[in-house]
């Protein structure tokens, strides 16, 4: 492994706080060069645009732009890496009400429910997303349960989704 950079982007209160964000490493190894960035997005149902501006600035951050400014690697994006990675809480909701979501869960549909997810529909309806790709999805969602069960939290009537990603 060589050229291995690290570098962080605050995304919370308009890049003011680090609350939310990613941690960004690249590097290159057996001249193959790849990015990672392990990210907490903006929470919430009502915050898919948020996530999207976010997802974007992460694709066309320039890790390395802290290089000398004639080198190549200083004008690199993320997406510029030949395999890249955004990983962590991602916060992507199913967006369908709770009595649907519900249904789907108890039959095991996931196929179904994942039409709903915020994530899947902004990949196949946006070009620069499109090339996003992701494991197919065969357990139920994993946010969020109730503290030590395994019962989702209705209490706060927030739906169940797959907000951690890869």
């Amino acid at each position: 492994m060589n050229n291995i950079q690290t570098s962080f982007i605050k995304t919370g209160l308009a890049g003011a706080l680090g609350n939310k964000g990613s941690c960004v490493i690249t590097f290159k190894y057996r001249n193959t060069s790849f990015a990672i960035a392990c990210s907490h997005l903006a929470a919430g149902i009502t915050s898919n645009s948020n996530r999207l501006s976010e997802i974007m600035e992460i694709l066309e951050y320039h890790p390395n732009q802290n290089r000398d400014a004639s080198s190549p690697e200083s004008q690199e994006k993320f997406q510029d890496s030949d395999i890249w990675f955004i990983v962590g809480d991602l916060n992507f909701r199913n967006d369908v009400d709770l009595d649907s979501i519900d249904k789907y869960i108890t039959n095991k549909d996931w196929k179904k429910l994942m039409q709903y997810d915020q994530l899947y529909k902004i990949r196949s309806a946006l070009t620069g997303l499109d090339n996003l790709e992701e494991g197919e999805i065969k357990f139920q969602p994993t946010y969020q349960f109730e503290v030590g069960k395994n019962e989702y939290n209705k209490k706060k009537a927030r739906n169940p989704s797959w907000c951690d990603r890869i």
